[in-house]
């Protein structure tokens, strides 16, 4: 499964004293966007399908790798 965000390309718009400015890197949460369709996953990182847990199905969130959560501390 696959996250629908990706990086935002360009540079944030801060002025860096009270908002963050450079390039978009990965720091931030909002240094990410949502693409529909661009991975499997919906904007909450989540789908419906089957677990062992419910087999008749159930909503559940996933934690990929490209997921811009993931391995940040926010």
């Amino acid at each position: 499964m696959t996250s629908s965000y990706q990086l935002k390309s360009g540079y944030r718009p801060g002025d860096g004293v009270f908002a963050p400015c450079y390039v978009y890197n990965g720091v931030y949460s909002n240094d990410y966007e949502y693409i529909e369709d661009l991975g499997t996953l919906d904007e909450a990182n989540g789908r419906a399908g089957i677990t062992p847990e419910y087999p008749n199905g159930t909503y559940y969130y996933v934690l990929t790798h490209d997921s811009p959560n993931n391995s940040q501390v926010f």
